[in-house]
């Protein structure tokens, strides 16, 4: 039998979301420089940055490179890992990031998307936005591609409960392209990520619907894992 803490405050929640994440790829980046211009990097705003996992990979391109997050645990940790590359850290959101007029050339959003009042962040983020400002959204899916991940799918949807908000498809297909209009780039790459189990519940318990000290049938079970 193996026992992890559990987190007691958000903080701790969100220390272990920036130590169990996967990284992103470093060909999104890539992928945002064969379809823009290098002028599109002078100003790069990531809205909900999180713990900055996602702003990270953009370091080495942008002129001024700025995160906005609203969730206080996870702008204190995006503070503590940003700030020491020269990354601006503010409160904010997306639908009201507390940046300037026309300020801004790329916009990213990292799995947050769905979250946001779409209405809303469109209008803010063209208010933000240059005139040829870009929009970057970005997701890390965690799939199902053979035994193990689908075994350990049915085991999250046991004991964590069924997926909050849009499922991956909807994501895909109904809100980005109804988001930024016809013209658009898409871009997906299978990424292996190797896990021991204890960054496996880490990774569990760093979810934003992992049980709470409330939940003790659903936390236990998460919890105390026979091996």
């Amino acid at each position: 039998m193996m026992t992890v803490a559990e987190p007691a405050v958000d903080h701790d929640r969100a220390l272990l979301y920036h130590q169990s994440r996967p990284p992103y790829t470093a060909a999104v980046v890539d992928f945002v420089v064969e379809h823009t211009e290098s002028s599109a990097f002078a100003v790069v705003a990531d809205v909900g940055c999180g713990t900055g996992l996602s702003t990270l990979p953009f370091r080495q391109f942008a002129g001024t490179l700025i995160g906005i997050e609203p969730d206080p645990a996870m702008r204190t940790v995006a503070e503590e890992t940003l700030t020491v590359h020269g990354v601006t850290v503010l409160s904010g959101s997306a639908e009201q990031t507390g940046l300037p007029d026309n300020s801004v050339n790329l916009i990213v959003a990292a799995s947050c998307f769905e979250w946001f009042n779409h209405r809303q962040a469109a209008i803010e983020w063209r208010r933000i936005l240059v005139p040829d400002g870009r929009v970057f959204l970005m997701w890390n899916h965690r799939v199902a591609i053979d035994s193990i991940t689908r075994a350990w799918d049915r085991l999250w949807a046991h004991h964590m409960g069924p997926r909050l908000g849009p499922d991956i498809d909807d994501i895909d297909y109904m809100l980005i392209p109804r988001f930024p209009g016809p013209r658009f780039h898409r871009f997906s790459r299978v990424e292996h990520h190797h896990f021991d189990e204890a960054g496996l519940l880490r990774f569990a318990l760093s979810s934003g619907y992992a049980p709470r000290p409330s939940q003790d049938r659903r936390r236990h079970a998460l919890l105390n894992v026979e091996t």
